[in-house]
């Protein structure tokens, strides 16, 4: 028969072994998310300088849609509020925090696009 001392040494000796392997494991699953990371930096710090290059070399100034949206409603007077209450109805806000993700039929030919309960846009269908 083992002595304690020899019995507590082995179980401390097998979770030692089990915590290395589990180490080992979590290195390797670091190393492929490291890669992933890596791999996703470099494809943003592209596409940034495909933003600035095409910023730089456009013939026209760039408006934005923030900037056409308050143009719309400075200038035009178009109030966004009441936008806003005419597109979210009860009925359409109802099936938003239903869906959370969905293309919901508006009516005229039109959907509302949701994501994450986030209108992002409005389509023709």
């Amino acid at each position: 028969m083992k002595s304690s001392v020899g019995h507590q040494l082995e179980l401390l000796q097998t979770q030692r072994d089990k915590l290395e392997m589990e180490v080992k494991e979590l290195l390797q699953v670091k190393r492929e998310h490291d890669q992933i990371y890596e791999s996703a930096k470099s494809k943003l710090k592209e596409l940034t300088g495909k933003i600035a290059e095409f910023e730089i070399n456009s013939t026209n100034p760039i408006i934005t849609e923030h900037a056409y949206l308050r143009y719309l409603e400075r200038a035009k007077g178009i109030d966004l509020a009441e936008l806003q209450k005419e597109i979210l109805t009860a009925k359409i806000i109802e099936t938003i925090n239903l869906l959370h993700s969905c293309k919901i039929p508006f009516g005229n030919g039109l959907s509302l696009v949701v994501r994450n309960r986030t209108l992002l846009s409005i389509t023709e269908k």
